[in-house]
């Protein structure tokens, strides 16, 4: 007897980030980042500026993963915040952060990439996943 499944798009998603959870090592469709700490409060009104430092090391970051070698230019590639690029729990996973603080949306991302370089990249997506009760933010 053969049993069928059927998955969700979201489900195949969340099985494939759990998958990649489990490298261990970054690769060149694949890299982790604990924090993404790119806007900070200004004032008691709660205003946000864009930290310009942090926000061109991740658009660098997504670059690298877009322009990686040619076997993987049809590829999916993640980058995937609340994870560490290192450090690993004594049951062998990944050690997770919660991502707690504003991120930006996939159109601000995509918005900042493509006004540093040309041709523009199309296909950028972030979306929030919930995994060990920690939510992550994966692109």
């Amino acid at each position: 007897m053969t049993m069928f499944i059927k998955k969700t798009k979201e489900d195949i998603e969340h099985d494939e980030i759990i998958n990649l959870l489990g490298e261990r090592e970054e690769t060149d469709r694949l890299d982790f980042k604990q924090k993404w700490k790119l806007f900070y409060s200004l004032s008691e009104e709660g205003k946000q500026k864009i930290n310009k430092k942090e926000r061109d090391e991740l658009i660098k970051d997504i670059l690298g993963l877009v322009n990686g070698n040619s076997h993987i230019v049809k590829k999916n590639k993640y980058l995937i915040v609340g994870a560490d690029d290192k450090a690993f729990g004594d049951d062998g996973s990944r050690v997770l952060y919660d991502v707690d603080y504003r991120v930006p949306t996939a159109s601000e991302i995509t918005q900042w990439v493509n006004g540093a370089c040309t041709p523009s990249v199309v296909g950028i997506e972030a979306d929030f996943l919930t995994i060990k009760e920690k939510k992550y933010l994966c692109g």
